[in-house]
């Protein structure tokens, strides 16, 4: 069995409440967020679970900021 989902993301990337939750909703499934590629948004599968999601823009490169990626990663 895959551990990767595909799914088509139904809300516009700029729309931050709405991705919000999207994974919210998603995380209820057990689908946790892996990365995106054009209007395709991969999944990996775990536990369902309860989730609040907060997302916050990009400021520079990411791997400029190695401490907030690991916090994020928590």
């Amino acid at each position: 069995m895959s551990k990767t989902v595909i799914r088509i993301t139904p809300v516009g990337g700029f729309d931050i409440p709405g991705l919000e939750n999207w994974f919210a909703v998603m995380a209820g499934k057990g689908l946790r967020f892996s990365m995106t590629t054009g209007p395709l948004t991969i999944f990996k599968t775990t536990e369902q679970k309860t989730e609040k999601i907060n997302l916050e823009p990009i400021r520079g490169a990411v791997n400029d900021e190695q401490e907030l990626n690991a916090i994020y990663e928590d």
